[in-house]
């Protein structure tokens, strides 16, 4: 099964430290659950601290850390996304 790509955002967390220099600082770590029922810890992305809502929908995008992996992260989904 593939999944889909789209998710809501369970509960999440502003990470101040340990910093690494891969990721940009204060960097919002969510809980999110995929449509398809699994959760995971990823990083959010194109979103400001204020404007999160547990139960906002997500939409799947990907970090390249460097040239040998990358992430999944998960940014707020458009009307279109949905």
């Amino acid at each position: 099964m593939q999944a889909t790509g789209r998710a809501t955002l369970y509960s999440w967390v502003v990470a101040h430290h340990p910093r690494h220099p891969a990721f940009d600082y204060p960097l919002i770590v969510g809980l999110v659950e995929l449509e398809e029922g699994t959760r995971l810890i990823t990083n959010l992305t194109d979103v400001a601290i204020a404007d999160l809502e547990i139960g906002m929908p997500l939409i799947l995008g990907w970090f390249d850390a460097d040239s040998e992996l990358s992430l999944p992260v998960f940014a707020p989904a458009t009307i279109e996304d949905r």
